[in-house]
């Protein structure tokens, strides 16, 4: 599987509204090969994603056609591996690979709408050209980065501490890619998205992405999660059930922290509940038996950058379900885009503050 090397940065995070200056390492992850080399992971604000924001648009969905697209390379990528024909056979069968995942996820979890078929890139333009109102659309799209400037600047002259400070200082930029439904009728306003998560494409993490867009549009239309601040209320209603369940813990996302802490036994300190550090094959085993004894930590790209380096959220997720049991946008120095003991005492706070 592919190796993706991410570069040493220095980059401004927040923890609990204190800002830090956080040193990038590198961190080795896991994708397929030559498939995310050119489908970058996502990023933007917390905010921007992880719920729906509008019932009739969501209500679409339950009554048209959902058209599962099969992603198909544009010429201009296809280009990139004309001098090198194995690196290009070994890139379609990936894309082959991912796009069969997304079917058998597709066919065993979607159960928010009805008829479900299963379409070329070439009829799906026909149907967005056309505006056919008869169908929504799932699909693998690129999604333009925010681009984050003089994040918190502490000089009250400069930076962004207004309304106006962030329209001006939110740049579009970049590219980067999300499993995404649209309607047909209004095919360029996205109805739900979610990013791939950082550790990689496979079964389970397709499967989380299925669900995850699923459970956006029940929490939408069912329970009028339409917001940042009542997603961070249903998920917190949740945290208490870490008690019960042993939280699997991905080796390859783990920062040097962690690992210290792990090796000296002494993360009780942070997290008192049952842990267990995991590779990449038993974590996607537990999340495609849905066992519900145990929760995952997960880290998905949140559709946004600054300083032309990626931000993430960081969450814990229910291995029954794929809910959230834990949330934050909160990055620890040192580890950015990686799991930190820090984190899991956050979590460990929410779930007394839950038991009350």
């Amino acid at each position: 599987m592919y190796k993706n090397k991410e570069n040493n940065i220095f980059m401004f995070v927040i923890i609990d509204g204190i800002n830090n200056l956080a040193k990038k390492n590198t961190v080795m992850k896991r994708a397929i090969i030559l498939f995310l080399s050119v489908l970058a992971i996502s990023i933007s604000p917390i905010k921007a994603q992880f719920f729906g924001k509008d019932i009739e648009d969501a209500n679409k969905i339950k009554s048209s056609i959902l058209g599962v697209v099969a992603y198909e390379p544009g010429e201009r990528i296809l280009k990139q591996f004309r001098k090198d024909p194995e690196r290009l056979k070994q890139y379609k069968e990936e894309v082959l690979q991912m796009n069969q995942m997304i079917k058998e996820a597709m066919e065993k979890e979607w159960s928010f709408s009805g008829k479900l078929e299963f379409l070329t890139q070439e009829q799906a333009d026909k149907i967005i050209d056309e505006k056919n109102e008869d169908y929504c659309l799932l699909q693998v799209q690129k999604v333009k980065n925010y681009k984050m400037n003089d994040f918190y600047s502490p000089n009250p002259n400069f930076g962004f501490n207004s309304a106006a400070d962030f329209a001006y200082h939110m740049q579009m930029v970049g590219k980067n890619n999300a499993l995404l439904i649209k309607w047909g009728g209004k095919p360029k306003i996205e109805i739900v998205r979610t990013p791939f998560p950082k550790i990689g494409v496979s079964k389970g993490g397709i499967l989380f992405m299925v669900n995850n867009l699923q459970n956006q549009l029940v929490d939408l239309t069912e329970g009028g999660i339409n917001k940042i601040s009542k997603l961070k209320k249903d998920v917190k209603s949740r945290t208490s059930k870490l008690r019960d369940k042993t939280l699997l813990i991905p080796k390859s996302l783990m920062s040097k922290g962690l690992s210290k802490q792990i090796e000296k036994e002494k993360l009780n300190k942070y997290y008192p509940n049952k842990y267990k550090v995991v590779d990449e094959k038993e974590l996607d085993e537990i999340i495609l038996e849905k066992n519900k004894d145990y929760a995952y930590f997960s880290i998905l790209s949140a559709f946004a950058e600054m300083k032309g380096k990626e931000l993430y959220n960081y969450f814990i997720v229910d291995a029954e379900d794929s809910r959230f049991l834990f949330m934050t946008g909160s990055a620890v120095a040192g580890a950015n885009g990686q799991i930190h003991h820090g984190q899991l005492m956050m979590a460990e706070r929410d779930a007394k503050k839950s038991q009350l």
